[in-house]
């Protein structure tokens, strides 16, 4: 197909924490990319490696300052972000998936529903209320877990699951696979 854009899926293979200015400084080699995931709490971290009040005020708000950087960073890429970071949300935290989109900036978030044991003493559960599937360059027609009948939506979701052995929706039949 002549002037068909190829889709290009990157993985910002960075450390939990890092300082936004780090993630920044990738906007060269992600200006031919569809889509870019981060990891898990690579804004805020994980809990435990410093004092509380620290880690309370390393958290971000969404929307927030970090998140409007990142959707800048989309916008100038042309890329959808797919980032974890831990989410201030008053006296809360929570571990969140914020999806920005490079024309329309931050459009949805997912937080964690169970953390683990031990991320419950810093993190707060999602409701479930928060389980978007947003639509992207890199989106595919896939069959939503709970159905078994025909494609449903064209996007992507993350699950944010609790642990290595907590549960993940099944697989679709058409190949995508989730990522951990």
């Amino acid at each position: 197909m002549a002037g068909a854009r190829m889709t290009v899926v990157a993985a910002l293979q960075l450390g939990t924490g890092v300082p936004l200015e780090r993630i920044l400084a990738f906007e060269d080699q992600l200006r031919d990319v569809s889509l870019v995931v981060l990891p898990e709490a690579v804004l805020g971290g994980y809990p435990g490696r410093v004092p509380f009040v620290e880690y309370f005020h390393a958290a971000v708000a969404v929307p927030g300052p970090e998140t409007a950087a990142l959707a800048g960073l989309a916008s100038r890429t042309g890329a959808t972000l797919v980032a974890g970071v831990i989410e201030r949300a008053g006296s809360a935290l929570y571990s969140t998936v914020v999806f920005l989109d490079p024309e329309l900036g931050l459009v949805g978030k997912h937080r964690k529903l169970v953390p683990t044991a031990r991320e419950r003493v810093f993190w707060g559960r999602g409701d479930g209320s928060t389980l978007p599937v947003v639509p992207t360059a890199a989106g595919r027609r896939v069959d939503a877990p709970h159905r078994r009948r025909g494609p449903v939506f064209r996007g992507f979701g993350v699950p944010v699951r609790g642990g290595r052995r907590g549960p993940l929706p099944r697989r679709p039949r058409d190949g995508v696979t989730f990522l951990r």
